[in-house]
């Protein structure tokens, strides 16, 4: 009786770790997918990467050497590649507002959503918006806040205040 009591237990407690293992050997995989897609794209751009972070399924970096930054989405069913030089900003913007963020009482805790948007000085070319975190999909992060100020730091130390008509990110 122990012994086959055993065996069943043995056979639930595998069905409830084996599901887990798959799924966390699937998420190493896209993440190695996600980096190898990411430095082919910095290779086939022959950028110099000195920078660059991976979150969800986003990524992002900069080249400071030529002020460029590459940001890729594999969040729709297509790849998004945007690759853009911080020289063609026309405006940067954070999300929240930068004098939202400024508030005495401010608290990441309390946003709905993090991001950098950026419009050009081309009106052809589309707005650039880069997401750090969304209300809706679980709670914001400390890692997500780090994100989000590092780089809007990395940002605000690499584009180039004189030629940008509109830098809605300072005071």
């Amino acid at each position: 009786m122990d012994l086959s009591t055993t065996i069943i237990g043995l056979l639930i407690l595998t069905l409830f770790i084996l599901p887990v293992i798959l799924i966390s050997r699937s998420g190493k995989s896209k993440g190695k997918k996600f980096e190898k897609d990411f430095f082919s794209e910095v290779s086939i751009n022959e950028l110099k990467i000195s920078e660059k972070d991976f979150w969800d399924e986003f990524a992002i970096g900069i080249d400071t050497s030529r002020n460029k930054i590459i940001y890729l989405d594999w969040s729709g069913p297509d790849r998004i590649n945007i690759i853009f030089d911080l020289n063609d900003v026309k405006a940067f913007e954070t999300i929240p507002g930068y004098r939202e963020l400024n508030k005495k009482n401010f608290n990441y805790k309390n946003v709905n959503r993090l991001g950098l948007r950026f419009h050009f000085k081309e009106s052809v070319k589309p707005d650039v918006n880069i997401t750090f975190y969304i209300a809706g999909f679980g709670q914001i992060t400390d890692d997500e806040i780090k994100l989000f100020k590092k780089w809007l730091d990395i940002i605000r130390n690499n584009i180039d205040t004189k030629s940008i008509d509109d830098f809605r990110h300072t005071a």
